[in-house]
């Protein structure tokens, strides 16, 4: 448990949800300022799949999160 309660695996957990979630917002705010249609209706429509009750996204952004851990961090003595 001590493994997941660290600054590594919150570095690894920004860097998966960047991968799940993060580029939809980002998406989202720069096609709102540069008011490209294509790119609000892409991140808006994956934000809208995000948001369903039951989706899987939290799951999937902490399994990324060990998967990198294991990566990045594999002198770690605390793993």
């Amino acid at each position: 448990m001590k493994k997941y309660i660290s600054w590594q695996f919150a570095f690894c957990f920004a860097i998966a949800w960047m991968i799940t979630n993060g580029w939809a917002y980002a998406a989202l705010a720069i096609g709102t300022l540069l008011r490209l249609r294509y790119l609000i209706w892409i991140s808006s429509g994956y934000l809208t799949f995000l948001w369903l009750p039951f989706t899987p996204e939290k799951i999937i952004t902490v399994a990324i999160s060990c998967r990198l851990m294991g990566r990045l961090f594999k002198e770690n003595p605390n793993s």
